[in-house]
């Protein structure tokens, strides 16, 4: 029983640390993007890709 909770302890320490480093990576990532947008025209659809390949990696990192 001690294990156990030990583990679940363990377990929601890491997916808590890998959720807050995905947000950290999306907000420089979003930056990034907004940045390199602001030269281009089409604005919106940089910002719609850049959600969708982020959508992508989240489903994929979820499977794992």
């Amino acid at each position: 029983v001690v294990f156990f909770f030990i583990f679940i302890v363990l377990f929601s320490f890491v997916v808590f640390f890998t959720f807050y480093f995905y947000v950290i990576l999306f907000l420089l990532f979003y930056l990034f993007f907004f940045y390199l947008c602001s030269f281009f025209m089409s604005h919106f659809l940089f910002v719609l890709l850049f959600f969708l390949c982020c959508m992508y990696f989240c489903f994929f990192f979820c499977i794992f």
